[in-house]
C-alpha cells in the first residue's frame, strides 16, 4: 500500500507544509511570524497540485501538536480537525520536540538529542530522545516545561547530548557551566519542519497510532494564557 501522509507546522514563526509519498517527501516553508494562515492552506494547496494527488488520496494527517507557540499549535489544529472532518482522514499528532529530534539526526546523524524550544517567560520546552534500530527518534520521558536553571538531567549526565532548536541560548545564559550535562554540538537555529514531522507520522501510521479528526487537540505543557 502507497502511504501518503500529509503534514503540517505552525508551532513557530516558520510555517511548513509536507507531503510524503511512500519515502519521497516534497516541501514548503516560510517564516511568518504571526502570519501562519495566511500561508498554510496555500502551501497544502501546492503540494498536492504539486504531487497530481487529492485530499481524498490522503492516508493520514500529521500536524506539530506541540509544544509551542499557542496560537500556531491552534491554528494546526484547526487546520488538521477541518480536513479530517470533511475528508474522513485519520489524523496522528506529532510533538514538535520530537520533530526537531528528528532533524538532528537527518542532518547531523546524531543518536543522543535534546532538543529545547523558548517558551518564553524566561522557560523553555525541552525533552531527551535518542534514535530507535528503525531510524525514528524515540522519546526518553515526557517532554517538559521548566526554567532552563531546573534542567539537571543527573540520570544522563554521561551522554553526550546534541542540543538543538531555539531554546538554547536561553540556557546557555544561566547554565553554561553545568557539568552534569556533556554537550557534543548545538544548532539554536533550527525549527520545527513539517518534513520530519511527515516521516514521524508515517511510522506512528504504520504503528497503528492514529485517531479520529477530534483528537486533533494542541499539547500546550502549559496552561493558555
Amino acid at each position: 500500500m502507497t502511504i501518503k501522509i500529509l503534514a503540517l507546522d505552525t508551532s513557530t514563526s516558520l510555517c511548513s507544509a509536507a507531503l510524503l509519498i511512500n519515502h519521497e517527501i516534497i516541501e514548503r516553508s516560510q517564516l511568518a511570524p504571526q502570519q501562519q494562515t495566511h500561508y498554510i492552506l496555500p502551501m497544502i494547496d501546492e503540494l498536492l497540485a504539486e504531487s497530481g494527488i487529492h485530499l481524498t488520496d490522503i492516508s493520514c494527517l500529521a500536524f506539530g501538536a506541540g509544544p509551542g507557540a499557542f496560537t500556531g499549535l491552534r491554528i494546526a489544529a484547526a487546520v488538521t480537525q477541518g480536513i479530517a472532518f470533511a475528508k474522513n482522514i485519520p489524523v496522528t499528532p506529532v510533538s514538535t520536540l520530537a520533530a526537531l529530534a528528528q532533524q538532528a539526526f537527518r542532518r547531523y546523524q546524531s543518536t543522543h538529542i535534546m532538543p529545547m524550544l523558548d517558551a518564553r517567560m524566561k522557560q523553555v520546552y525541552w525533552g531527551c530522545y535518542q534514535v530507535s534500530p528503525e531510524k525514528i527518534v524515540e522519546a526518553m520521558g515526557h517532554d517538559q516545561l521548566s526554567y532552563p536553571e531546573q534542567i539537571n538531567p543527573t540520570t544522563l549526565a554521561s551522554t553526550q547530548w546534541f542540543g538543538i532548536g531555539n531554546g538554547w541560548p536561553l540556557y546557555q545564559a544561566v547554565s553554561s557551566h553545568n557539568p552534569l550535562l556533556h554537550l557534543s554540538q548545538i544548532d539554536s537555529e533550527a525549527y520545527p519542519l513539517a518534513s520530519d514531522i511527515a516521516l514521524l507520522g508515517a511510522h506512528y501510521f504504520q504503528q497503528g497510532k492514529i485517531y479520529p479528526a477530534e483528537e486533533a487537540i494542541p499539547v500546550y505543557l502549559r496552561n493558555p494564557v
